[in-house]
């Protein structure tokens, strides 16, 4: 399984070009899945012409065939979780919510309205919660899962043309740069 974490904005990234190579990502044919860093899924983007809609629901459009999409960013809780798997991803990433309770997944799944405890915590409280054992992934299914159990490869198509607007160098720049990350790592599989 390969999958490809990329931030949406930020770091020297417009948006225009995020959202292209997201989809060129998804359409080349090499990945499992797209897990999009949005730093908070409701933000607006900063780029003007785009700021009518959340980061989250222009990410959810992007035609993905068998590529399942992913996003992180300031879930707290059941309650935004749920929200982005209604927007149309396929899961949900927890950071933070699962350091600060090991057992996010199945406390959101037994209250739909479980809110993380608000930070700073206390050293104790991580003592007394314990260690997380691995990255929780809440799935449209519902349940909690692990990347591997949730995830399965699918049928990709090709490459489209950049959209207008984006620099068609820096793009193919962008996507050449990832392509060769991500051939590297389909021969380690």
């Amino acid at each position: 399984m390969v999958g490809v974490r990329r931030s949406a904005e930020r770091f020297g990234v417009e948006f225009p070009e995020a959202l292209e190579v997201a989809q060129r990502l998804i359409h080349g044919g090499k990945i499992d899945f797209l897990d999009m860093s949005l730093w908070d899924v409701f933000k607006k983007p900063a780029d003007e012409p785009f700021r009518g809609r959340t980061l989250l629901s222009y990410f959810s459009e992007l035609e993905r065939g068998d590529v399942r999409l992913g996003v992180a960013g300031k879930v707290k809780g059941a309650a935004e979780a749920r929200a982005c798997l209604e927007a149309g991803v396929d899961f949900v990433v927890v950071g933070r919510a699962a350091i600060l309770h090991r057992d996010f997944p199945n406390r959101a799944r037994e209250d739909a309205d479980f809110p993380a405890v608000d930070v700073p915590v206390s050293a104790d409280y991580l003592r007394a919660e314990g260690p997380t054992t691995f990255t929780w992934i809440t799935s449209a299914h519902g349940a909690a899962t692990s990347p591997r159990s949730s995830l399965r490869p699918g049928s990709r198509s090709r490459v489209d043309a950049p959209a207008s607007g984006v620099s068609s160098d820096r793009l193919d720049e962008r996507c050449a740069l990832e392509s060769r990350v991500v051939s590297h790592v389909s021969r380690l599989r």
